[in-house]
């Protein structure tokens, strides 16, 4: 998946770390959601672009579904940055005909969640049908801070 960020997220952070501008980084409500895509937005759509267009289909949960319990993914390493990747698998089960999945988003779960994360998958999922299952296995989402 590319780069993988949302840009609302990285200013907040990059804003903290610097102290310029007064903004403080937003509490993260756990655990984090993976929602799968139909269209991709824009890099920051939580207040100044837009977000992804969500999967709406039988057996697919609205808002997404747990990435499992913290930690989410694997540790950064400053020594030697690199991708890191999900520790928990997240899977759906088809209770219907989905539409063509493109890419995923990851959000917190807080009350007014905000988009984390955000990338196109390596491959569209496609013909997906009743009593399919859709999974991403652990290890399989990668976050590169490289590509920030």
């Amino acid at each position: 998946m590319t780069f993988m960020t949302d840009t609302g997220r990285t200013a907040q952070v990059f804003n903290f770390w610097f102290a310029n501008s007064g903004v403080n980084l937003t509490a993260t409500t756990t655990p984090f959601k993976l929602r799968l895509m139909t269209a991709m937005g824009s890099g920051n759509g939580n207040t100044n672009g837009a977000n992804g267009t969500e999967l709406s289909a039988s057996g697919y949960t609205a808002g997404g579904n747990s990435m499992g319990a913290s930690p989410t993914f694997t540790t950064f390493v400053a020594a030697s940055p690199a991708a890191v990747s999900n520790s928990s698998a997240v899977s759906w089960s088809a209770t219907g005909t989905w539409s063509t999945v493109v890419g995923i988003e990851i959000w917190d779960s807080a009350g007014s969640p905000l988009r984390y994360l955000q990338g196109t998958t390596t491959s569209s999922i496609t013909g997906v049908v009743n009593g399919d299952t859709v999974q991403f296995a652990a290890g399989s989402i990668t976050a590169n801070p490289t590509g920030w």
